[in-house]
């Protein structure tokens, strides 16, 4: 008898020193979409025994927040709390704690312009509680947002239902990356910028191919037209990129014209016009809001003696005369 209470009790203490030996680590691997690096932990789980219990007990407190099942058919986790969740589960699948002594390690993903603050929640989207410490992201339901409630479960909830408060509530979108440039290209070379590239990677840069490339650096290049396109009314610049295992592409459409913005002519192929007996109209047509910068404030109509313009506009203009004999500018 002795020596089964020996037994028993030697096990005992065999299983708890293998318990023990899982130690909290802080880990220096992950960094934000923008680059910036973020100290994260990878935290021991807790009991079967205890996690069934915290579920038990939010259940009970919470009937109206539905617990989201992580790990061995249970919802409370230590493996990550509501900053690791948001931040960083939903984004690359890792699980982490993030703030495990400093509430404020996550504020690096809306201050280093990965994410951007909006005025109203969106989705997909991240909602960070100005009042307190605590992350969620919203769902496509209005209202409703899932959050990583502690070391306890993972809940889909209203906005206002959880221990955390409902004051102050700040919304994020992820910064995505924008080109910028003009939006016409001719036989001069014209630079398109990347912006809100993350630190430390380059861009791919490809054209359609009325384009040619110049030259390029990582997050920018020099485009001008092919010698010998004609002109091209769905032209585009395009840079891709992976980051974090995620692959991104951003297109800008542009004209390539074939004349060039110097030219003080005008490529019939950007021309819309209709020729009867005795004349026509003529319109050039371009992007909302670029004729004034691409023309400059000394562009106008004209057309040869056989021609009379009779009203005249800043993109259009009425001709009567011989359309055989009558040219255009």
């Amino acid at each position: 008898m002795n020596k089964l209470i020996i037994s028993f009790i030697a096990s005992i203490v065999f299983s708890y020193s293998l318990k023990a030996q899982c130690v909290d680590t802080q880990m220096y691997d992950i960094y934000t979409p923008m680059g910036s690096p973020v100290t994260t932990w990878a935290t021991c789980e807790s009991s079967i025994q205890i996690r069934q219990g915290f579920d038990s007990q939010y259940a009970q407190n919470y009937p109206n927040a539905q617990q989201i099942i992580t790990y061995d058919n249970l919802s409370s986790t230590r493996k990550f709390n509501c900053h690791g969740y948001v931040w960083l589960r939903v984004e690359q699948g890792v699980d982490r704690w993030i703030g495990y002594y400093v509430t404020t390690e996550e504020d690096i993903y809306m201050s280093d312009g990965s994410y951007t603050l909006v005025s109203q929640g969106t989705y997909p989207g991240k909602v960070s509680w100005g009042s307190g410490d605590h992350s969620a992201i919203t769902t496509n339901q209005q209202g409703i947002f899932i959050s990583k409630w502690n070391e306890w479960p993972l809940m889909r909830h209203a906005w206002n239902y959880s221990p955390f408060g409902s004051s102050n509530l700040k919304y994020y979108v992820r910064t995505l990356p924008t080109i910028s440039g003009p939006d016409i290209v001719g036989s001069c070379a014209s630079t398109f910028t990347l912006n809100n590239l993350p630190n430390g990677l380059s861009a791919s840069w490809t054209v359609s191919s009325s384009l040619s490339i110049v030259s390029s650096t990582a997050n920018s290049v020099s485009v001008m037209k092919q010698s010998t396109a004609d002109t091209d009314l769905s032209a585009w610049v395009s840079a891709s990129f992976s980051s974090q295992g995620s692959p991104f592409a951003v297109q800008k459409p542009v004209i390539a014209w074939r004349l060039g913005i110097q030219s003080s002519s005008v490529s019939e192929a950007l021309m819309q016009y209709g020729i009867g007996t005795h004349g026509g109209e003529f319109a050039l047509y371009f992007p909302s809001g670029q004729a004034a910068t691409a023309l400059g404030s000394g562009f106008y109509w004209t057309t040869n003696a056989e021609w009379e313009a009779l009203q005249q506009g800043y993109f259009f203009t009425i001709f009567e005369g011989n359309p055989f004999g009558g040219h255009y500018t």
